[in-house]
């Protein structure tokens, strides 16, 4: 993507170079052409849609900066209304050039804006994509993190189960009387701790 947004600079700068040196040489010629004597309604015409040019490639700059850094639709259509009326601004000055220097330099600046236009659109095709790439990174991120909760509770579920089936283990192996005690009380220590007194009870049963 930065390299379309590289050649989308590029030629955005050219497209306004070329409108700011057409124009000012237009002026200029005009202002001459007044100074002679001569006959200027034509180029009055020249200078009028090359003043228009210079603007329109301008604001279609402000708007391709804009585009890059806020990302709003509106400011991308924007970059292509201007673009469709500067072609059209070219074959209104081609009919009023009579030179072949301001054809060819119609005609540069046309490739230009054509170029502008296809770089405009290709770092947009790209920027969105990226933008696809990202929300479907993020989506997948959600689904790794649920899962990944959801096997901590299995493996804290199957740890419980151990921890279970460990205890009614080791009350099985006790003494009867002190594994009596542990399914009484429900745990090893109280087993442990009843089995000595009831044994005493047996005891003293037994001399009796």
């Amino acid at each position: 993507n930065r390299q379309w947004a590289a050649r989308m600079d590029e030629a955005g700068g050219e497209v306004g170079t070329q409108a700011v040196d057409y124009a000012r040489d237009k002026k200029t010629e005009l202002r001459l052409a007044i100074g002679r004597g001569e006959d200027v309604t034509q180029l009055m015409t020249a200078v009028d849609i090359v003043t228009r040019i210079e603007a329109v490639a301008l604001e279609t700059r402000m708007n391709e900066k804009a585009y890059m850094l806020y990302r709003q639709r509106p400011y991308y259509t924007a970059i292509e209304v201007n673009i469709a009326r500067l072609m059209q601004y070219y074959d209104d000055l081609a009919k009023v050039s009579t030179s072949q220097k301001d054809l060819e330099r119609i005609g540069i600046a046309r490739q230009a804006t054509a170029d502008y236009l296809t770089a405009a659109q290709n770092w947009v095709k790209d920027d969105d994509r990226l933008e696809e790439i990202l929300a479907e990174m993020n989506t997948i991120g959600i689904q790794v993190q649920e899962t990944a909760m959801s096997a901590q509770d299995i493996n804290w579920e199957a740890m419980n189960r151990s921890v279970d089936i460990s205890n009614a283990t080791v009350n099985m192996n006790l003494h009867p009387v002190a594994a009596w005690g542990a399914s009484v009380h429900g745990t090893v220590y109280d087993a442990i701790t009843l089995a000595p007194i009831l044994l005493e009870g047996v005891v003293a049963v037994s001399n009796d």
